[in-house]
């Protein structure tokens, strides 16, 4: 007999399960490549925080900096360090954004001084 949590589980896993084209599928990728990623997540989220005009996004953009910056000093260090197995990749068959919250910031004409 199934304990009234595990029934519970049971029922609500049913209902919350994501079809197999929207999972994320993961894959090992090269050191460099994972860390060339990450260098470009950083530059990005630095564009970002530079280009960031509205007070209420600030912090946001600062966690942005600080977190992919910690991810990138990661993979390096793992990198350098050469005996940890390469990064997991999650490679996603959603289609990607055509513009970055930093492209789209720093294209507007509040950031170009217009």
């Amino acid at each position: 007999m199934k304990s009234p949590i595990g029934t519970l589980f049971s029922a609500l896993g049913s209902q919350m399960s994501i079809p197999d084209d929207q999972v994320p599928h993961y894959k090992e990728v090269p050191h460099h490549v994972a860390v060339e990623k990450a260098r470009r997540e950083w530059l990005a989220a630095k564009s970002y925080f530079d280009a960031v005009t509205d007070v209420g996004l600030v912090d946001y953009a600062i966690h942005l900096v600080e977190a992919a910056e910690r991810k990138y000093m990661y993979l390096l260090r793992l990198a350098r360090d050469g005996d940890a197995p390469a990064p997991a990749t999650a490679v996603t068959t959603a289609a990607a954004p055509t513009k970055t919250a930093a492209t789209a910031a720093a294209g507007s004409p509040k950031s170009a001084g217009v």
